[in-house]
């Protein structure tokens, strides 16, 4: 069940100004109040809706059936709803090819529709601008944007980015396109575009000057402002600064053990160096700190950053190493003069102030940094730091610092770093991780999606099983960081099989080195891995431009009969052998899918830099070329980073948006796409199968996964509804922040999202579909009580009825269907022993005799007519008419033992035709009326007892088209009430001085002065009429009746389908004023017949059963029934309905003589009161009876109508 908890919001949402009143007025909704009917004269004081329901809603305000119909493959989940405080409004229908892949809020009253398709006649690829004021749709670009990926708004400036080209004037760009709200103007951004085959992806807004682009790029269309950047004058005009030059590798210290004395030490600061702040402070003028490294290692020079407290500064120092433990040779340029200088016991360090005043003279700057060994090494100085190279490159496993002399009264350290000249990639990628998180260029490694496992202690490789010609074939990437063009020499390292016993399943590799520019192989061969001991091959030996890539994948086994091969990948080395004179050199920058649009770098294009960010920097080398990147900020000063394939970085981002530091990861499988929500982002891509693992995560400082997600997902959408904020992937999985558990769709309430927007006022616009009940899971009938609350009726055996008839104040009769035959049921339980083939239409019940007659429906089967003895179960008769005929209406005159039959059938003898009368004793079928009333009878009801109204499609006295006549008991005096209504009418309800008929697509009602029509389908919902029952409202919600002081007998209750599928129904209150809506259910059974029914459950003899007695027909018309009473509906003593025992009477006879010494009496009473009567009728009625007119209706679309004025309707109402 679909719980929402988190309140909070759902206040929220109500305290802010929402257009939810504005648009309810626009769409004409307004709240309903529902109507408390008076079930009192009902059994349970309820009204019973009969069938099969699984959801039902009462009315709260109008439009809210749009929401209320079950989900399935029919739904129209293409449209655009509006949500605020718990109401659901219809904004658009979606068509067959409507696609919004998203909904973006633009201010407080817009929405930004994009995707592909269609809404409302306008095309989204335009990019729609929706407003709420007025909800008007207009497209903001001429021209289409084929594939929209993300959307960034920014005050009034809205940034598009995705795959498309955007023309404006003469220049044509890529990817990205600008929109200014204010002045309804699109145009270019000043870089112009990423260049053709370029993709966006995300836009980031770091702040008002920073926009972050993400995607698949590596340049701009306008190319000129990547061009001809010169390396390292970015903080000077002078050419010789090359301090931001670093040809050396730090050294990582975070997995040294560091020996600090008694001093203060702070581990994290100090690897790490941030020169303003003190990592290292030893009281007196003297002390040491040393580190003992992971590994043995050649170090070139060190780097020194002297303490920036004055009077902690550092003046003097030694660098002793282990495991010689000697005191090494250092050279360094002398700040002051730029003189290359040694030292060893004693080496001198300036303190802040000295290199301070260095920097500023012009002289000294030009040797800031040397430069020997073929450009491969460097010795700096700044103004906070000073380097030291090793004179001696040998390896060393520990380092001390020891500090000998101070400027003031203590000695402290900002950092110290190692650097070497020669760099490792393993194949183990945390072993990449740089020296500092600070770092953007490093070099790093990929996996292929195998079981790679870690080698035994000690050991750096890593390795995996492989069965030949199975899927995911192993495979390793290695990204080896080259910053500058020269001569490398690159040696690939296998472990020994020895070690880990292998030799016996090593494999065969292939390896092969790619140009980092042309992505072209530059080598290529196989290495056997089957070596007993470390071995290394040399895979390249000369000039590269840019940083290659290095593939090892397995090729083949080496030994066939081995079921699995092992392969394994230890690391590749990166030597520098000579490096061109870069000095003069100038370099175009390359992107690698991030981009840094700083806006302020574009008042004055010439003068700034672009594209040499940490940011645009930071791909190169973390991420493989060519990436494809999605990109997302969290808490403000985190950005993650992903791209297509398994990638994920953690950036930490300063103040100035420069990269801090950074954390790498590897997920399950492919990336396709980033989100947000309160408490974090959403990363979703493809489902790993062999790993069984879902691309689904969160990150809010840490990464989770939503383990309940099976499959691939392609689009994320997070909405707040009802108070629960829900995270929705592929309109699939719907996850409830909140209660941190998966929800899936009920008859209670259901979702269908496939984008959406919210903006902070709680106006939520999604495009989708949403079905939401008051009452779910009823599974049958249901009781609807006064209270406007509903249950589901108590039915014993799960059975669900169709029909009912009141029997007595303990018992009801109920049809139902079972294995296509209907049956009848009792409220106590008890199941009557017959059954029909056919839907049972209507049904009497005489309490005295206890008998029970029904009529069927049209079938080929018989029989159509049935009366039952419920107290001995005896079926008293049968009866089949001719094939295809039904019986909709009865009444009976019980003195005759004889029923009025109202339907669609005809009989020959006697010929009658749709109104007949049929003596159940005597099983005989007679004329009514002469058969003067001919044709479709739909309806037959007792006015009083003595005048019959007769509803159908009828013929009177040679007047065809009738919908409506009025009739003696006797068959001799009739009126025409009702004539020319399309379609035969479906019945009618008398009201005291109201009388209203009705077929399957209005209401026709005589109120005193004329007829007038009441169409249900412009005023309701309700599409197709199947019943109208009198009700009584209570007297807070009934209109007064103009002619009656009766407040409270006031009421129609409609009900029907919607005509949009057929199980949704429909119930609305008439108060022969204006319609009110009841309630919405939902039948489980589609186009069932027979269909669901409304069953007020009371006593409703007075109009189907009369205590008259029956004149006798002048003639004889009566014809001894030819049809036999042994047919389907047959009895058995095993059940009855249990309290319809009764004593019967014996029939006294009357001797012959006295019934002719009676008939004549009755004669020549008839006579006089015939004559009375007749003089009463001239003279009440004049001339005006020979003036009778029929009535019709006023029609939209039916006959023309006639009317008649009050005085010449007939008595009757």
């Amino acid at each position: 069940m679909l719980i929402f908890v988190l309140l909070s919001f759902f206040f929220l949402a109500v305290t802010n100004s929402s257009h939810l009143s504005h648009l309810q007025r626009l769409l004409n909704v307004s709240n309903i109040q529902v109507p408390k009917l008076d079930l009192t004269s009902s059994r349970n004081n309820a009204l019973e809706l009969l069938g099969d329901f699984q959801g039902l809603t009462f009315y709260k305000y109008t439009g809210q059936e749009n929401f209320t119909r079950p989900l399935d493959t029919s739904t129209n989940s293409r449209g655009l709803i509006y949500y605020s405080n718990d109401t659901f409004l219809q904004l658009a229908n979606g068509s067959h090819d409507t696609n919004i892949r998203q909904i973006v809020p633009l201010g407080e009253d817009s929405f930004i529709l994009s995707g592909s398709g269609h809404i409302e006649g306008y095309d989204l690829q335009r990019q729609l601008h929706y407003n709420l004021t007025d909800l008007s749709l207009k497209p903001i670009f001429q021209e289409d944007l084929t594939k929209v990926n993300s959307i960034l708004v920014d005050g009034p400036l809205v940034y598009f980015g995705g795959d498309f080209s955007f023309s404006n004037g003469p220049q044509i760009g890529h990817s990205v396109a600008l929109w200014n709200s204010e002045k309804n103007d699109t145009s270019l951004l000043p870089f112009v575009g990423f260049g053709e085959n370029s993709t966006v992806n995300s836009i980031v807004q770091l702040d008002r000057n920073n926009i972050l682009f993400a995607g698949e790029f590596y340049g701009l269309d306008n190319a000129k402002l990547l061009e001809n950047h010169t390396i390292g004058l970015h903080n000077s005009s002078n050419k010789n600064n090359w301090t931001d030059v670093e040809l050396g590798l730090a050294i990582p210290l975070q997995n040294a053990n560091w020996t600090s004395g008694s001093s203060h030490f702070d581990a994290d600061n100090f690897i790490c160096p941030d020169p303003d702040s003190e990592s290292w402070l030893q009281s007196g003028t003297s002390g040491s700190l040393s580190c003992s490294l992971p590994q043995e290692t050649t170090p070139y020079k060190i780097r020194i950053y002297n303490s920036p407290v004055e009077d902690n500064e550092v003046s003097l120092f030694r660098i002793l190493t282990d495991p010689t433990r000697g005191i090494m040779n250092l050279s360094y340029v002398d700040p002051e003069v730029g003189e290359l200088k040694y030292c060893d016991a004693f080496c001198p360090l300036y303190n802040r102030q000295r290199l301070k005043e260095a920097s500023s003279n012009s002289s000294s700057v030009k040797h800031m940094t040397t430069f020997s060994d073929n450009n491969t090494t460097d010795i700096k100085w700044g103004q906070n730091f000073q380097e030291f190279a090793f004179v001696n490159n040998v390896p060393i496993s520990s380092v001390e610092f020891m500090a000998l002399s101070s400027y003031g009264s203590n000695v402290g350290l900002s950092s110290w770093q190692l650097f070497q000249s020669s760099a490792s990639i393993y194949a183990n990628n945390s072993l990449n991780k740089p020296a500092c998180g600070k770092m953007v260029s490093y070099s790093n490694a990929t996996l292929s999606n195998n079981d790679w496992r870690q080698s035994f202690n000690g050991q750096t490789y890593l390795s995996t099983n492989y069965i030949d010609n199975q899927e995911n074939i192993p495979s390793v990437t290695f990204y080896p960081n080259i910053p500058y063009s020269g001569n490398y020499s690159i040696k690939l390292y296998t472990p020994g099989c020895l070690g880990d016993g292998t030799c016996d399943q090593r494999a065969i590799v292939n390896v092969t080195l790619w140009d980092g520019d042309s992505n072209k192989p530059l080598s290529s061969g196989l290495i056997y891995e089957n070596n007993n001991e470390l071995k290394y091959d040399e895979l390249w030996d000369g000039h590269l431009k840019s940083s290659p890539k290095v593939t090892l994948e397995f090729y083949s086994q080496i030994y066939p009969n081995n079921p699995t091969s092992v392969m394994v990948a230890d690391y590749i080395s990166v030597e520098t052998t000579s490096l061109d004179d870069f000095r003069e050199h100038k370099k175009d920058i390359t992107l690698n899918g991030l981009f840094q649009y700083q806006i302020s770098n574009f008042t004055e294009v010439s003068e700034k830099y672009v594209g040499n960010t940490s940011l645009d920097i930071f791909p190169l080398s973390h991420f493989p070329k060519n990436s494809s990147l999605f990109a997302s900020l969290y808490a403000s000063d985190t950005l993650l980073l992903a791209d297509s394939k398994s990638n994920v970085a953690e950036i930490k981002l300063d103040k100035n948006w420069s990269v801090d530091s950074s954390k790498s990861f590897e997920v399950a499988s492919t990336v396709r796409g980033t989100g947000s929500y309160s408490d974090g982002l959403v990363l979703f891509g493809d489902y790993n199968s062999s790993q069984k693992q879902p691309l689904a995560l969160s990150f809010n400082g840490s990464f989770n996964y939503y383990d309940k997600i099976n499959r691939s997902v392609e689009s994320f959408a997070n909405i707040t509804l009802k108070g629960s904020q829900l995270l929705i992937f592929d309109n699939e999985f719907f996850y409830n922040v909140s209660s941190q558990s998966y929800i899936t769709n009920t008859t209670n309430f259901s979702l269908s999202v496939w984008s959406a927007g919210q903006n902070t006022n709680g106006d939520l616009i999604l495009c989708g579909a949403v079905s939401e009940n008051d009452y779910q899971n009823l599974k049958g009938p249901v009781n609807i009580f006064n209270n406007s609350s509903a249950a589901s009726s108590s039915m014993k055996g799960n059975l669900n009825p169709y029909m009912g008839t009141y029997l007595n104040d303990t018992l009801t009769a109920y049809a139902y269907e079972d294995e296509s035959a209907s049956h009848l049921m009792f409220s106590n339980g008890n199941k009557g022993p017959w059954k029909w083939t056919n839907s049972i239409k209507t049904m009497i019940y005489f309490d005295r005799d206890g008998m029970l007659a029904l009529g069927t429906s049209s079938s080929q089967f018989p029989p159509q007519l049935s009366v039952l003895n419920l107290t001995t179960s005896e079926v008293l008769a049968n009866e089949t008419l001719d094939r295809g005929a039904e019986v909709n209406s009865m009444v009976l005159f019980g003195k005759n033992s004889t029923l009025l039959v109202g339907g669609d059938f005809s009989l020959s003898d006697p010929d009658c035709h749709g109104l007949c009368l049929y003596n159940y004793k005597e099983k005989k079928w007679s004329t009514f009326a002469n058969d003067r009333i001919t044709g479709q009878v739909t309806q037959v009801q007792l006015r009083n007892a003595s005048e019959l109204l007769i509803a159908g499609s009828l013929k009177v006295n040679d007047t065809s088209n009738v919908n409506l006549v009025s009739v003696n008991i006797t068959g001799q005096n009739m009126k025409k009430l009702l004539r020319g209504w399309d379609g035969p009418l479906r019945s009618f309800v008398v009201n005291k001085g109201k009388l209203v008929a009705w077929n399957e697509t209005g209401l026709m009602v005589y109120d005193n002065t004329s007829w007038r029509y009441i169409s249900t389908s412009s005023s309701t919902s309700i599409a197709k009429l199947q019943d109208v029952q009198q009700v009584s409202l209570e007297r807070s919600h009934a209109k007064r009746d103009d002619s009656s002081s009766d407040s409270t007998l006031s009421g129609l209750l409609a009900y029907g389908d919607d005509g949009t599928q057929g199980n949704i129904y429909q119930a609305s209150i008439y108060d022969y004023h204006k319609w009110t809506p009841l309630f919405i259910a939902n039948s489980e059974s589609e186009n069932s017949n027979p269909r669901p029914n409304l069953f007020t459950n009371q006593d409703t003899s007075g109009s189907s059963i009369s205590e008259q007695l029956l004149p006798k027909p002048k003639k004889n018309t009566s014809s001894e029934s030819s049809s036999s009473s042994s047919s389907m509906a047959t009895s058995s003593s095993t059940a009855t309905p249990g309290s319809t025992d009764r004593n019967r009477k014996d029939n006294h006879k009357v001797d012959r003589g006295f019934v002719v010494l009676i008939g004549l009496a009755l004669a020549v009473g008839t006579v006089i009161v015939i004559g009375i009567v007749g003089i009463l009728i001239a003279y009440l009625f004049g001339e005006d009876i020979g003036g009778y007119e029929f009535l019709s209706p006023p029609a939209e679309g039916y006959k023309e109508a006639e009317t008649t004025s009050l005085e010449k309707l007939p008595k009757i109402l």
